[in-house]
């Protein structure tokens, strides 16, 4: 997870959101087989789009959520 963190933090502008709800999607199959927490993994992916430059925190963590629910196999 620690790695997804990273990419999100040091994504280029532009590519910052397409990059969380990536990585987003990838943290949602991780909480499916019970390898981390959605909120704690939501919470942690929304903090480094924002140490990465990120500039709406609502909608990095909006978009983590989102991201973890698809992941999880949820609509």
């Amino acid at each position: 997870f620690d790695a997804l963190a990273r990419t999100v933090r040091n994504a280029a502008e532009g590519q910052r959101h397409p990059t969380l709800l990536w990585a987003a999607h990838r943290a949602g199959e991780m909480v499916a087989e019970g390898e981390i927490d959605a909120a704690t993994a939501a919470a942690d992916l929304a903090r480094a789009a924002m140490e990465g430059g990120g500039k709406d925190a609502k909608n990095a963590e909006a978009t983590a959520r989102y991201g973890i629910k698809r992941g999880q196999g949820g609509a």
